[in-house]
């Protein structure tokens, strides 16, 4: 349960897969689909397990629900998540979510596993 000063977040915290900051909003996601609750990454972040990252500035993830970390270009990475996001017009199409990873965050990562 996710919980801020207005809003209860009912679900597994491991069900979480990541959070995108939108403005004073953050989008949480999980298997099932996401909420829309107000508040920050950087106060968040504080409310979470270790496994969870602030990736970069715009999302936090969670580790356990990384598929592969992809690197291209010298320090570029892309964590690819384990649920599918709709990328085509005709709503059909799915592939994996792909989230960007700063070098810090990607560091944190190599240390956990």
């Amino acid at each position: 349960m996710l919980i801020n000063c207005k809003t209860i977040l009912f679900s597994s915290i491991d069900d979480i897969v990541f959070i995108k900051s939108d403005d004073v909003y953050v989008q949480v996601f999980n298997p099932q689909g996401s909420e829309l609750i107000k508040g920050t990454l950087k106060k968040i972040i504080k409310l979470l397990p270790k496994y969870f990252i602030h990736s970069h500035k715009s999302y936090i993830i969670n580790a356990k629900h990384i598929v592969r970390i992809d690197i291209s270009k010298p320090c570029k990475y892309t964590a690819v998540m384990d649920i599918e996001e709709v990328t085509a017009k005709d709503n059909k199409i799915k592939e994996p979510v792909q989230i960007p990873i700063t070098k810090k965050a990607y560091k944190k990562l190599e240390d956990m596993f």
